[in-house]
């Protein structure tokens, strides 16, 4: 944890003294970007692509990984790499073929039903998704009217 904070604070350094400007990526640019491809991915192809995130925070599991929040979607790192990104209720792209606002009856159509159903600290219904055979949870979050209100990708580690 210490070691992935430091090298945070040493990346963000560098690229305030290079005077690297945040990546502009509009809505449209973002809706057709993939960005389960960076699932896994080390902490330089995130500053490539997008630049300085708006805020960085710190997770709140026993690891107490770095979050950096890129305003619609953020990435948690941990040992240098990709472990988890969170698509916000703004993300206006599609995550394993469904977006903000789909319908629950929609994924349990095209994936049946989770292997986890769990209640959300918030209350909210959560399911998760196990897919062995590309190394990552699809977690999803339910609004009351059963719409999808965001999602999750998770490496399985």
């Amino acid at each position: 944890m210490k070691k992935t904070m430091i090298l945070l604070i040493f990346a963000f350094s560098m690229l305030f003294i290079n005077n690297e400007a945040k990546a502009q990526i509009d809505d449209s640019k973002l809706a057709k970007m993939d960005l389960s491809e960076y699932l896994g991915s080390r902490l330089y192809k995130l500053f490539q692509t997008f630049g300085t995130p708006d805020d960085i925070a710190c997770s709140n599991d026993e690891r107490g990984e770095p979050i950096l929040d890129f305003g619609k979607f953020a990435f948690q790192i941990g040992a240098k790499t990709v472990n988890i990104i969170y698509f916000w209720e703004n993300y206006p792209g599609k995550v394993m073929g469904f977006k903000v606002g789909d319908s629950r009856a929609d994924l349990e159509k095209k994936y049946g039903k989770p292997n986890v159903e769990k209640d959300g600290k918030d209350g909210s219904l959560i399911w998760i998704y196990n897919f062995k055979e590309i190394d990552r949870y699809f977690v999803v979050f339910f609004d009351d009217d059963a719409k999808i209100k965001k999602m999750q990708l998770e490496l399985m580690i």
